[in-house]
This record gives C-alpha cells, sequence and structure tokens, in this order.
C-alpha cells in the first residue's frame, strides 16, 4: 500500500476510474483521493471538462 502523502501516478488514475486496480489499491488510492486536492483535480479534468465543474 502507497504512503498516502504520495500522489497518485497518472497511469493508474484510469485504472481506479474504470475498476481495474485491484480491491486494496483501489481502497488506497481512494483513502488518498479523499485528502488530496491536486489528484482530485487531476481526475475531475479527467472526467469533465472544467466548464461542466464550473456550472456545477
Amino acid at each position: 500500500m502507497k504512503p498516502s502523502n504520495v500522489c497518485l501516478p497518472q497511469s493508474e488514475i484510469p485504472l481506479l476510474l474504470s475498476e481495474d486496480l485491484p480491491a486494496d489499491e483501489a481502497a488506497a488510492a481512494e483513502s488518498h483521493i479523499a485528502e488530496c486536492e491536486s489528484c482530485r483535480s487531476v481526475i475531475e479534468s479527467m472526467i469533465a471538462d472544467s466548464l461542466w465543474w464550473d456550472d456545477a
């Protein structure tokens, strides 16, 4: 399991979003995302453009 203060590799984020990470890695990634604004921003930019988020 990764330390929660280490940001997710960009290659891991699509795997998380498509639910292709092993359960333990997904749980660690989700825990990290809950605390990391930087990773949340990366994920948000991957799933919707910024105009959509600004209007939400």
